[in-house]
């Protein structure tokens, strides 16, 4: 007896898998697992496993949905427990012996981040964000579930997925569209058993049995036909062409969305960037990253004389996360023209230059930070109370600028020479001293203490610059193999921990010592000079050209550029140190000297950019090739014609099966067979002792709408049948066409 129990056990376990809840339960959680299991893999941050919290989510939401409870408290009780199961594995991300320990570490760091949340702070601390992806994956898995058994609410249990699938795929290089495949297979799994389910309920409410083999074959049809359907969308020729129409409509669509942007990247400036950052650059706020993503992607192209920086946005306002831009105001401007001179030598006339858009832009690229003319309409945003162009943050158009659009205007060049720099004295105005020698009180005291040392033997403002900037032209350039911890200071691990970092870090080292020994100082974002273009001699501005430079203020003589970040030469301080556009191609193309390397900034100043490193569809290209013959790169090639074909080809193989299966006008006897092969597909069994007209009137009041015709095809069987009855043209007629309505009305009530 005892075997015999425990033969009976696996039995009836496996008869309960395959019950409702839990092969739904199976469905619902595979949809939720693939979109959480996309934020791990993205590996945006460290987090504790997503994908446990996420299926506890959708455990607790089928319980939630069965339990005799008020709903008010079944999801009082499962939000505590979401509450604890989140809490200890965003504790397992902090430091501590204990637990105890970890939990208070977590309670300090959330305060941080909440104290940056309320200011203008910027936070590197990865631990809120990770805390936060653990809510959301243990609330989709919940809402998921809870939609589905509570409600009957297929498209509401989908949503949260959906939606966190496709904004993560945002973010994403184009490699990552592979999860796509097994969350679409889920969800049309799914929608096929919400429907089986929905019709099963639908008979049984009028007494008619739901036969266990059609819920089977159900799903086996559905899993066949989705995997089907599935196959032939990744087997399609990938198209990678683009409506400009279509962009701008997403472009304005999207406007409400970057002030969030700007704020999501203040308060989680520790999330792994994967995507190009250049459209998200410019805002009033810029996070310090350990590394800046960039693509190859054009940006603009420039006709100017010679080489130079195009700076977009200065920032005044430094804290150990990065800088910011606050108490800011905007005013329209109008920048009258100004009368070029005919020497180009001669500066005091303006310098003429015109860009060309091959992205759309909210900014302006500007040579110099003192404009003479811009022939569009523009914004300025300056500090209250500062002079323009003296304190200029941004200038800004109007109206937003498409990808085809131009402008042109003139500037004058910044250049001092060393005897100016150095005769300079220290009367700063009091709008410089209130805004650019600030410095947050958390600064370590030893980076105060490096910027004394290295200045010690300098007699001027401009030698105390120059020693910061020769030091840092000495460290290493690169990205940063690490982040600053929760409360660190991102310059003090530059200086004294990682001693490698690209442009923001050079930058924003030597504007914080110039500060530390009373130098006004501020860094600016924007672009190097870009790739000279022989063609059309014009500087060719891609996305790796991404650049940042600090500025130093001298009294008299305004802002003044120095460059710490090695990979660059030094900035002009004579008219003859410029390197004009012929100079500028030929060092292209023979590699220059780093002394006047601006233009080298093309293939050193820069990550490198993230692209898909081909091979295989799986994350990081691995897995097996697609198959050449029908993979192609444009759907109008041979191989995208073939495959078109082949879909084509499968596409009326189906139809032509469906067609002689179901669509076929049959006779009465046809008419007849088909109507009790599909009254047991539907669940109406059908005893094999009933006659032709009780099978009829039976199957008429469970389709009341198609009565009539279906006893019309019964007593038209029955009469050719038993009675030996001719059937005329008119008799033939009148079945085949109530063939078509009743058919037509058991199609409608199959789909609920």
């Amino acid at each position: 007896m005892a075997i015999r129990t425990r033969l009976v056990v696996p039995g009836h376990l496996l008869r309960r898998l395959l019950t409702e809840d839990w092969l739904t339960l199976f469905l619902v959680s595979g949809a939720v697992l693939v979109s959480v299991r996309l934020v791990e893999v993205a590996e945006w941050v460290v987090t504790p496993m997503l994908t446990l919290t996420a299926s506890l989510g959708a455990l607790l939401g089928l319980l939630a949905s069965r339990v005799q409870w008020k709903p008010g408290l079944a999801h009082l009780m499962a939000l505590v427990a979401g509450v604890v199961v989140v809490y200890l594995q965003s504790s397992a991300l902090a430091g501590g012996e204990d637990l105890l320990a970890r939990m208070g570490e977590v309670n300090v760091r959330l305060a941080l981040w909440w104290s940056a949340l309320l200011g203008n702070e910027i936070s590197n601390d990865p631990l809120p964000f990770a805390l936060i992806l653990s809510v959301i994956a243990w609330s989709v898995g919940y809402l998921s579930s809870w939609a589905i058994f509570k409600l009957s609410n297929l498209w509401l249990g989908l949503i949260p997925s959906a939606v966190g699938l496709f904004v993560n795929l945002t973010y994403l290089p184009e490699r990552f569209f592979i999860y796509m495949f097994p969350y679409l297979l889920a969800t049309m799994l799914l929608l096929a058993r919400m429907a089986a389910l929905q019709r099963q309920a639908d008979l049984v409410s009028q007494g008619i049995a739901f036969p266990a083999s059609l819920r089977r074959w159900w799903m086996g049809y559905a899993l066949v036909m989705s995997s089907l359907v599935i196959g032939l969308v990744y087997l399609l020729p990938p198209n990678n062409a683009s409506n400009d129409a279509l962009k701008r409509v997403w472009n304005i669509s999207r406007e409400p969305a970057v002030w969030f942007q700007q704020e999501f990247g203040r308060l989680f400036s520790a999330i792994n960037p994967q995507k190009e950052g250049v459209t998200q650059r410019f805002g009033p706020v810029l996070p310090i990253l350990a590394k800046v993503p960039l693509t190859n992607e054009s940006i603009f192209s420039v006709d100017v004389p010679f080489a130079t920086y195009w700076r977009v946005r200065s920032y005044p306002t430094y804290n150990p996360g990065g800088w910011t831009t606050e108490g800011t105001i905007v005013e329209q401007v109008s920048l009258d023209p100004f009368e070029f001179s005919d020497d180009e030598e001669d500066f005091s006339s303006g310098i003429g230059y015109s860009v060309e858009l091959l992205k759309s832009t909210s900014y302006m690229y500007l040579p110099s930070d003192n404009p003479f003319y811009i022939d569009v309409d523009t914004e300025v945003e300056t500090h209250d109370g500062a002079p323009f162009p003296g304190d200029l943050v941004t200038l800004r158009p109007q109206e937003k600028l498409g990808s085809n659009d131009s402008y042109a205007g003139s500037f004058i060049p910044a250049i001092f020479t060393e005897h100016a720099l150095r005769a300079t004295d220290q009367d700063y105005p009091e709008w410089v001293t209130d805004r650019y020698l600030e410095l947050p009180e958390s600064l370590p005291q030893r980076i105060s203490e490096l910027a004394n040392m290295l200045t010690s033997d300098a007699l001027t403002p401009y030698d105390e610059a120059r020693a910061i900037e020769n030091y840092l032209r000495t460290v290493e350039y690169g990205p940063s193999p690490t982040i600053p911890a929760y409360d660190g200071d991102w310059v003090d691990l530059f200086l004294f921990q990682t001693g490698v970092g690209h442009s923001d870090h050079f930058s924003s080292s030597m504007a914080v010592m110039l500060r530390a020994v009373g130098i006004p100082s501020r860094i600016v974002s924007g672009f190097g000079p870009g790739t000279p273009d022989i063609e059309t001699r014009t500087f060719d501005i891609t996305g790796k050209d991404l650049h940042s430079w600090p500025e130093a203020f001298f009294p008299t003589l305004g802002w003044v550029e120095f460059e710490p970040t090695p990979i660059y030469g030094l900035r002009p301080r004579a008219v003859e140190d410029l390197v004009g556009f012929d100079q500028a191609f030929l060092l292209s193309g023979l590699g220059g000297t780093q002394q006047q390397s601006a233009i080298e900034s093309n293939d050193t100043d820069r990550e490198a950019p993230l692209v898909d490193p081909g091979g295989g569809r799986l994350p990081g290209g691995e897995g097996l090739q697609p198959i050449p013959l029908i993979y192609s790169p444009s759907p109008l090639s041979a191989s995208g014609v073939l495959l078109w074909a082949l879909a084509a080809a499968w596409a009326a193989g189906t139809w032509l099966a469906v067609r002689r299966m179901f669509l076929v006008l049959p006779g009465p006897q046809t008419a007849y067979s088909q109507l009790r092969r599909t009254a047991n597909l539907l669940g109406m069994g059908v005893a094999e002792a009933q006659t032709p007209l009780e099978f009829g009137r039976i199957l008429a009041a469970a389709v009341p709408e198609a009565g009539g015709d279906i006893i019309l095809i019964c007593e038209t069987f029955s009469r050719t049948r038993y009675g030996g009855g001719e059937l005329s043209r008119w008799d033939g007629l009148r079945v085949r066409l109530a063939w078509l309505r009743v058919r037509s009305a058991l199609t409608r009530r199959s789909f609920g």
